[in-house]
């Protein structure tokens, strides 16, 4: 009896979910995938605004994904708007310890398996896990190929409902 609801629950859970966020079913699905005019459009301009500064640099303006790749060369900044620098080791003896500043030299570092040693680098070490994935996310993104909104764009009524 007990598991029955628990099922029951997870089951109701789940379509709930799914009316909430907008899962489609069958045909649905299949004729809300083709690509609106007005996104097709959008598709070719393809630039994103960030208004967060995440590395030397970066201002409030609408830049392009190779834009967003070429900001990975830039020092990463911290809390206060300075440059961060993080120490990073390797479990290499032969190697020497080394001092990153850049997206870039930070995943290339990482991806050898360097790491943060100490408390107050693991602390600076956050500063760049948010500007790089970020970073990379940004240089990644592609324009909608469906939208629920009219033309591809939220209106204030869309945003309140």
């Amino acid at each position: 009896m007990v598991r029955g609801i628990f099922v029951g629950t997870g089951l109701a859970a789940a379509l709930a979910g799914a009316v909430a966020s907008g899962v489609m079913f069958g045909d649905e699905r299949k004729n809300h995938l083709a690509p609106d005019a007005s996104l097709a459009a959008g598709m070719e301009e393809g630039c994103i605004e960030s208004n967060v500064q995440l590395v030397e640099g970066m201002a409030r303006r609408c830049l392009t994904s190779a834009q967003y790749e070429a900001l990975r060369d830039q020092p990463v900044i911290g809390g206060d708007g300075q440059a961060v620098e993080l120490n990073l080791a390797s479990d290499d003896s032969d190697r020497d310890a080394g001092a990153v500043r850049t997206c870039a030299e930070y995943d290339a570092r990482v991806q050898d398996g360097w790491y943060a040693m100490t408390g107050a680098d693991m602390r600076r070490e956050e500063y760049f896990k948010r500007a790089c994935v970020s970073l990379s996310l940004l240089a990644r993104a592609t324009p909608a190929r469906s939208s629920n909104f009219d033309g591809g764009h939220a209106n204030a009524a869309d945003i309140r409902s």
